[in-house]
């Protein structure tokens, strides 16, 4: 007897083994026998798809900001201004938009440390400069040029503004990933009677999406 068992254990293990494994993805037909009332069967197909990350960051213009031009009570203005919230108004910037579904931050940045400058075609002087700029002949107190952190942004029209230069600064953040904005941003511009002079300036400003 205890061999017959053992032999009949052995068949049955072989033949659970040996039995060809079905899941339900694989079945494409079935046959309905139950209740016999109103048999039914039923199949099952898995639908599937990779979600990739997206990460979207929209700009309402491509045409560069036109910042106010400087006149006298503008430098004058600058000159006496207590914080960056009273420098004169330069411009009203992009609207930023952000589309996500992942977590992110918003932040914005000045790609150099120094605004670029084309002199003026009629006064056609130098500025007082350093570095990558032209340095006026004769120039006793020349310096680095108009820095980046003379233009000063906020996305509110008249308070919370701050400097901006290559270090990042947060305009907004989502850690759980959704669409948000537009955010406005709005410039004000310090300007110096000394180093300002006749010509061109013109100063990268990046807006960059991080992934959280």
């Amino acid at each position: 007897m205890p061999c017959r068992r053992r032999l009949v254990l052995s068949f049955l293990v072989s033949s659970v083994l040996c039995m060809p494994l079905v899941t339900a993805d694989a079945q494409t037909t079935c046959n309905a026998t139950t209740p016999s009332a109103a048999p039914t069967c039923n199949l099952t197909l898995n639908a599937t798809t990779t979600v990739a990350h997206l990460l979207q960051l929209t700009l309402s213009t491509s045409t560069p900001t036109a910042l106010a031009s400087p006149v006298v009570t503008t430098y004058d203005s600058s000159a006496a201004a207590g914080s960056a919230n009273e420098y004169p108004v330069g411009a009203t910037g992009p609207a930023v938009t952000v589309k996500a579904n992942r977590g992110w931050t918003l932040t914005i940045s000045s790609s150099t440390n120094f605004w670029s400058f084309a002199a003026d075609a009629t006064y056609q002087k130098c500025r007082p400069g350093g570095g990558t700029y032209p340095i006026c002949t004769g120039s006793s107190n020349a310096t680095a040029g108009k820095a980046s952190s003379d233009l000063v942004w906020s996305t509110n029209a008249t308070t919370g503004f701050a400097i901006l230069s290559t270090s990042v600064a947060q305009i907004s953040n989502n850690a759980n990933g959704s669409s948000a904005g537009p955010f406005t941003i709005y410039y004000r511009v310090k300007w110096n009677y000394a180093t300002d002079v006749p010509g061109t300036y013109t100063l990268p400003v990046v807006f960059t999406i991080t992934g959280q």
